[in-house]
């Protein structure tokens, strides 16, 4: 206001010298610009077009640069002082004779200066505009500036109500002597908030208040210097030479000996620090206005410009109605003091601040609130149902309850202020923004919250992943793996002894915990960093949630199940799901879940030639990782088309299918309703798509078989059976017998177990070949060329060659009996050829040794093997 008033006279003033020197000015202003130069302009319409294209490009020029441009003072003032005077020599003095537009006689050419001026001051409309009209745009991260406004207070008015405390304490208080009010509190609590806050509740109060930065400074005479001229100018010009006289006698060592001051020192008497202060203070009582010194962000300084600065506030800048508001770490200043002087220097703080404030305590399920609602407003809604997830998850987790809270520990133990919330919503926002759909958030705000508070941990779980973990073949996820793998193995057995010898009553044994590879690096830098054994405990349990660990016992400590949720899929523990959490993106060698799901939304032919694509892109690993995880079926055609895809997959040697995954997805699951419609179409699909199956068949027979066995222990009613019938399996097997027989018969030992495989099932669960096939097994060795390779086969051997068995199952399930194999095959064979001789000797040491192992001719053997 003080400014306005001033400016405002000024600008009267210059008015009232052009008027009263008009005459001087219209004179000089006739004799340089219109005597012999505008004297011979004439009005024209060429004259008319010109002047008015050069307004319009200036006009389109000021109006584009409006939005940014910022209007100079000193040009502002000049104007107006020109316009004063032209208006008064354009309508109320009659001097000069002003040329008129030849297309109107009521406007002169000079007349666009009114529009020129009316552009300028353009300029300053944005000014008028609150700051909520200003920014329309709507940023992609959160504003981590502090509050100015009551409606913005996120803890329920309890920043407000220490504002107002605040308030009530220099509003109701006068002193001879400065007043210091300390504002404690951590990082990110809000202190700066409530000073703006403060500061709209102070600014209608006659009173005088502004801020000092002491940290803009870079030594302690830049920190006096700044402070008195900041003091100087809130307090306005009639101090401002005593202040600055004041400072400079302050800062004044000697150093600064120059001849100005020589000369100063002779002409008049230098004033004792003392002297200068009592007049400063006295001008203050004089004014009688309450000044407001906000000090915010104490605890970015030094130790030694804390000193300074306390020193300042205590004895240089002591003056009567005068209130220093210091917002600080007090934990923070202690340290820095106590470094420099020891234990005795921490009351230091309490003889400057005369009464301390802390920051209000809160609920943290306020932060828990603030921390969802905030992810809610930065994540697309089409996300939303993965913070639910978050949110569920967290509150169900089983760590929650082992260390005794109730509310979300992790607003307890971590994130403690908005600040730090703010900084892990904006990092998910910027760095995962392209792959919402790939992460699981538990596992995300998790890594944030790591990579916040302890950064080093952070690169260390991703750049030394080889060294920290091991791969968990049978979840194929990381777990951390043991210090020393040996003792690790050891101690796993010490558990099995002592799970064994309790079971018997028996004493029980010592057990050693398992030291990892990561326990031995958080241990290093736990006491490099002087950390607490409590935020030992706190990463230890931070990192569990992420990673197993193997138990003594062998297994993992965190849980597993071929049922679990989508998302749980996506969590980092996972190789093929690791490097996203780190890279932010999808590598080459691995499928996105759009991907995925676009997958299993294609055709069989266009399923096929997928499949060839990704084999050839080196995804088929991650391809198959996908498809042993996926048990959300939203419909039938999906889960029809993960079925064909694991059954694709098989065709490849390096696929990574989980047999019992696959089998679970048939079995152990109810399939109709849920899936199918009726049963009915189940078992359609099911028979075309074991049908389907192409060679080597010996693997889906296994899976029909498995099926079957296990359909033997669930009731015909059981809605978790396996569609098929046994007589339909039956058929199915027999089906695949017959093909491979139809084929050529091999006799090799995959047709031995193909053959054992496909055999018919009883009620009872007996096993008994299909006669059909044993019919085609035995006319086929009616042929010569059969005999041979169909002897060589009942032959089993070890990879030495030397020790065998006799295949007596195929024996017994061709022709019942070893007799009828005697009589109606054996014995017929001609003994002039030199195997068949051998190879009834072989068979009758291995009949007289009961059909156990036994000992033979290298050569012979040898036969067999070629």
């Amino acid at each position: 206001m003080i400014n306005w008033i001033r400016n405002l006279f000024f600008l009267s003033l210059g008015f009232i010298i052009i008027i009263a020197f008009s005459n001087f000015f219209e004179i000089n202003f006739l004799g340089l610009f219109v005597n012999k130069k505008l004297e011979f302009v004439n009005s024209s319409y060429l004259l008319d077009f010109i002047v008015l294209v050069a307004l319009v490009l200036y006009s389109c020029i000021a109006v584009n640069n409006c939005a940014f441009a910022i209007p100079n003072k000193t040009i502002t003032f000049f104007l107006l002082l020109f316009i004063s005077f032209y208006i008064y020599e354009r309508f109320f003095n009659d001097f000069f004779e002003f040329i008129k537009f030849r297309i109107s006689d009521n406007l002169a050419y000079f007349d666009v200066v009114f529009a020129i001026v009316l552009l300028h001051f353009g300029q300053y409309l944005k000014f008028f505009v609150s700051e909520e009209e200003i920014v329309t745009q709507k940023n992609s991260v959160l504003d981590d500036s502090p509050i100015s406004k009551d409606k913005d207070d996120q803890l329920e008015g309890l920043l407000r109500i220490s504002a107002e405390k605040i308030k009530k304490v220099v509003l109701e208080n006068k002193f001879a002597t400065s007043f210091t009010i300390g504002l404690n509190g951590e990082w990110g609590d809000g202190k700066s908030s409530v000073f703006n806050l403060l500061k709209n509740q102070l600014k209608d109060e006659d009173l005088i208040f502004f801020d000092f930065n002491p940290w803009m400074g870079y030594d302690k005479k830049v920190l006096v210097k700044d402070f008195f001229n900041s003091f100087s100018e809130a307090i306005g010009q009639d101090l401002s030479d005593e202040i600055s006289n004041y400072s400079e006698e302050l800062l004044d060592n000697g150093d600064g000996f120059t001849f100005f001051r020589l000369i100063r020192n002779i002409f008049f008497r230098k004033q004792s620090l003392n002297s200068i202060f009592n007049s400063i203070n006295e001008k203050i009582g004089i004014i009688n206005k309450k000044i407001v010194i906000f000090i915010d962000d104490v605890d970015r300084l030094d130790k030694e410009e804390i000193f300074e600065l306390l020193k300042l506030i205590r004895k240089t800048a002591n003056f009567q109605n005068t209130f220093f508001l210091l917002a600080y770490d007090r934990n923070y200043i202690n340290n820095s003091i106590k470094e420099d002087s020891g234990d005795m220097a921490i009351k230091f703080l309490d003889k400057i601040v005369n009464v301390e404030l802390s920051m209000p305590y809160f609920d943290k399920s306020i932060l828990r609130n603030y921390f969802i609602r905030l992810l809610r407003s930065e994540i697309p809604q089409r996300f939303h149902y993965k913070i639910d997830f978050f949110q569920n998850k967290y509150q169900l987790d089983p760590f929650v309850f082992d260390l005794g809270f109730e509310e979300n520990d992790l607003f307890i133990y971590w994130l403690r202020n908005f600040r730090e919330i703010k900084k892990v919503v904006n990092s998910i926002a910027i760095n995962y923004n392209e792959i919402y759909r790939e992460v699981n958030f538990y596992d995300l705000v998790h890594l944030e919250i790591l990579k916040l508070k302890h950064p080093f941990l952070y690169n260390l779980i991703y750049t030394r992943q080889h060294e920290i973990f091991l791969i968990n073949k049978s979840h194929y996820c990381y777990c951390f793996a043991p210090f020393d793998k040996v003792k690790a193995k050891e101690i796993q057995f010490s558990t099995f002894l002592q799970n064994r010898r309790n079971n018997f009553g028996q004493q029980k044994i010592i057990v050693e915990k398992i030291e990892s590879v990561f326990d031995s690096y958080l241990e290093e830098y736990i006491s490099s960093n002087n950390f607490s054994a409590i935020e030992k405990h706190k990463i230890l349990d931070l990192v569990s949630r992420l990673f197993p660990r193997e138990n003594v016992d062998g297994n993992l400590s965190l849980e597993f199940s071929s049922k679990t949720d989508e998302e749980d899929k996506l969590g980092v523990k996972y190789v093929n799901k690791f490097e996203r959490y780190f890279a932010h993106t999808i590598f080459a060698n691995n499928i996105s879940e759009d991907e995925f799901a676009r997958f299993l939304a294609l055709d069989l032919e266009d399923l096929e030639k997928q499949l060839m694509t990704w084999e050839n892109e080196g995804k088929l690993a991650d391809l198959g990782k996908a498809l042993n995880n996926k048990w959300d079926f939203h419909s039938q055609r999906e889960y029809e088309s993960t079925l064909r895809a694991i059954f694709l997959c098989l065709n490849f040697h390096n696929n990574t299918i989980d047999w019992n995954q696959f089998v679970s997805k048939m079995f152990g699951t109810k399939l109709f309703p849920v899936v199918f419609r009726t049963e009915y179409t189940a078992k359609q699909f099911f028979k075309e798509l074991f049908s389907s199956a192409k060679p080597p068949l010996n693997l889906y027979a296994n899976l029909l078989s498995e099926l079957r066995k296990r359909n033997l222990r669930r009731t015909t009613d059981d809605p978790e059976r396996f569609p098929l019938s046994n007589g339909e399996i039956n058929d199915l097997l027999e089906n695949y017998l017959m093909s491979e027989l139809e084929t050529g018969v091999l006799f090799s030992n995959e047709f031995w177990s193909l053959y054992f495989i496909c055999q018919k099932m009883e009620a009872d669960g007996a096993k008994i070949p299909f006669e059909k096939s044993n019919d085609l097994i035995i006319d086929s060795l009616e042929k010569t060329e059969n005999v041979i390779p169909f002897l060589k086969s009942l032959i089993m051997y070890n990879d030495y060659g030397y020790e065998s068995h006799f295949r007596r199952g195929a024996v017994e399930d061709l022709f019942d009996d070893f007799d009828t194999f005697e009589r109606e095959f054996l014995n017929k064979l001609d003994e002039d050829n030199s195997f068949i001789k051998e190879f009834k000797d072989y068979y009758t040491k291995s009949k007289n040794a009961n059909w156990g192992a036994i000992d033979y001719d290298y050569e012979f053997l040898k036969k067999v093997i070629e």
